[in-house]
């Protein structure tokens, strides 16, 4: 079987390092922030976060890079494709927030 597995909160913590980083940029409340549960695309064109696509362009790589894998998920993806199931790994990064969205998740 081909399985596809989102990279950015199903095998990681992506979000709430986003977030994180959302609150000190912004000078907001990082519990009230994460509480809204809204998605990435909230933050984007909303005036309550002036330019914010320069932010995601300049901060996204390094808060990609420190977000932790969820457990274990390396072993469940390496059980599947020792079962000979091929993982695909799927992603919505684009180079609109990435300087090399493909590198940086290889890499990751």
């Amino acid at each position: 079987m081909r399985i596809g597995i989102d990279v950015d909160d199903t095998i990681t913590n992506t979000y709430e390092n986003i977030v994180s980083e959302i609150a000190d940029y912004y000078h907001k409340d990082y519990n009230e922030l994460l509480n809204r549960k809204k998605g990435y695309d909230y933050f984007f064109e909303n005036e309550e976060f002036p330019n914010y696509n320069a932010f995601a362009f300049e901060r996204y790589k390094y808060i990609v890079d420190k977000s932790s894998i969820k457990e274990d998920a390396v072993n469940i993806i390496n059980k599947l494709h020792s079962e000979g199931h091929e993982i695909i790994f799927i992603t919505a990064r684009h180079y609109g927030e990435y300087d090399d969205p493909y590198g940086i998740t290889l890499k990751y």
